[in-house]
């Protein structure tokens, strides 16, 4: 692993080259030294150090302080300043830059490496940190979701690029009632997401219509849960987040009229199988009554023509005239028994 980097800004000789040997021998890389605050900002942003000493008091118009500032402004490296006084002006000015700590003349070694390691330490923590946040911001803005984060007073303290998308870029320190439901007052606490979140700590969820930042009403799925509590443990910012589901409402109004419309289909096709039902049973009772009313004359028929077939004085014409109407007869009974037997019902309903 590289060793880390380290710049001196010391106008004094002497002390420039005791931190040199005291840096080398704690096993840094001493990369260079700058006597001017000008000089110290040329060869921050050139070598671009991990860690920079800085001596408060600089020759010239422009001390340490000064170089600090425009050196923040430009790099990501934390600054050790060097000092020996103790002016508490001075160090309260030096504050504004946030040194990672401060290192009083003269020092030894020990307390100059504890200080070294310390700020490293922070800075790569702080680095890491930094670099979490971007990516959590990342993702949260990425969202598809409306996200928002609301304080106690309904004031909305961040939104996602989703929810300024869907209700105005402008919607930061605006209550959260009048973005979200252009009302001018709260909705009752028992009603509210955001204050149940607050008075009970707990994950609060409902479906429920808002108002986008063209008047639109859309539906969405609401939940509100505590994101953030104060040293007490007391909740002081409740995240929000609501997903658009107007899709999912128009496609169950669109099934549930499907269901109606099928539902009435099968009504019609009921009703039309009651007809259909009753005019086939209107015919078979037709069939079968009539049927009853031939059987009884054509048995009579045939039993006559069997009779006169036994007398011997007919003719072999008049026999033969009798046994055409008998087979007549007998063709006429089949039919009407197929018929009382509900042959041709069956075949007309398969025909069907």
């Amino acid at each position: 692993m590289a060793k880390p980097k380290i710049l001196v800004v010391e106008d004094e000789a002497l002390v420039a080259k005791d931190l040199e040997l005291l840096i080398t021998d704690l096993d840094y890389d001493f990369v260079g030294h700058a006597t001017s605050a000008d000089e110290a900002v040329k060869k921050a942003v050139k070598l671009e150090p991990d860690l920079i000493l800085m001596d408060i008091v600089l020759k010239g118009e422009r001390n340490g302080i000064d170089a600090s500032q425009e050196i923040t402004a430009k790099l990501d490296t934390p600054i050790l300043f060097l000092t020996a006084y103790t002016d508490v002006k001075l160090i309260e000015k030096a504050k504004s830059i946030g040194p990672y700590a401060y290192i009083v003349k003269p020092f030894q070694k020990r307390q100059l490496f504890a200080a070294i390691e310390m700020a490293l330490y922070k800075n790569q923590m702080e680095k890491r940190l930094k670099d979490s946040e971007k990516k959590l911001k990342g993702m949260l803005q990425s969202i598809g979701d409306s996200m928002s984060m609301i304080d106690k007073d309904l004031n909305i303290l961040w939104a996602n690029e989703t929810a300024k998308k869907i209700f105005g870029t402008d919607i930061i320190g605006r209550k959260c009632y009048e973005v979200y439901q252009h009302r001018k007052e709260p909705c009752e606490s028992s009603l509210c997401l955001t204050l149940m979140a607050f008075q009970d700590g707990k994950i609060h969820e409902r479906e429920m219509q808002m108002i986008d930042k063209n008047g639109k009403k859309v539906h969405f799925h609401r939940t509100a849960n505590v994101a953030l509590r104060d040293d007490k443990g007391e909740p002081i910012g409740v995240i929000e987040i609501s997903s658009d589901i107007s899709e999912r409402m128009r496609a169950e109004r669109s099934l549930k009229q499907l269901a109606l419309s099928l539902q009435e289909h099968v009504k019609r096709l009921e009703e039309s199988k009651k007809e259909i039902l009753k005019a086939y049973g209107m015919k078979e009772h037709f069939l079968k009554e009539t049927s009853h009313r031939i059987i009884t004359p054509v048995s009579v028929i045939g039993g006559y023509t069997k009779l006169l077939l036994e007398d011997t004085l007919l003719n072999d014409e008049q026999k033969e005239m009798i046994m055409t109407i008998n087979k007549r007869n007998e063709e006429i009974q089949k039919l009407v028994h197929d018929a009382l037997a509900g042959r041709y019902l069956t075949e007309e309903k398969g025909d069907e």
